[in-house]
């Protein structure tokens, strides 16, 4: 809140035009000097997120109800593939789309001349997850907990015919 001054004026006041003249001329300055001065353009540049993320052969598959990118030598968790031991070797059969030396297929909805290959390494839970109810004032609650059954598999062949 403002407060009056001695001589009935109030005690804010705007800053003068010489002031706001300088500070014009400063701004102009520096923003021209910037303009002028030399430099690289930069290149677009991929995150380091993207970058290197997929290899040169890839499939997407659909396995424990869910979609997942696959790779070669790589593992991966899903939920439980019933019927199979560890040690077993499985074939996704369920395909959605693969790429390979930089040719990219997709299905509708699978592909047939797609095979994906894995071995399953071992079957685990995931994490404790609780779930609690209660109704205030009426000494009333309920605890629950889970754990997913989960199914841990290595890739090790994407064939593309």
């Amino acid at each position: 809140m403002l407060k009056p001054a001695a001589k009935g004026g109030l005690s804010a006041r705007a800053p003068s035009l010489a002031a706001v003249e300088a500070r014009m001329r400063r701004l102009s300055v520096s923003c021209a000097a910037a303009a002028e001065r030399p430099g690289p353009v930069p290149e677009f540049v991929q995150p380091p997120s993207v970058r290197g993320k997929l290899g040169p052969k890839y499939a997407i598959i659909e396995v424990g109800g869910n979609q997942q990118f696959v790779e070669e030598g790589r593992w991966y968790t899903c939920n439980r593939l019933k019927g199979c031991d560890p040690g077993a070797t499985v074939k996704f059969p369920r395909v959605l789309a693969a790429k390979d030396n930089g040719r990219l297929r997709v299905g509708q909805p699978y592909l047939e001349d797609v095979t994906v290959e894995g071995d399953i390494v071992e079957e685990l839970r995931g994490p404790k997850i609780v779930v609690m109810k209660f109704k205030p004032k009426k000494h009333y609650k309920r605890t629950q907990g889970h754990r997913q059954d989960l199914t841990k598999f290595k890739i090790t062949k994407i064939s593309v015919e």
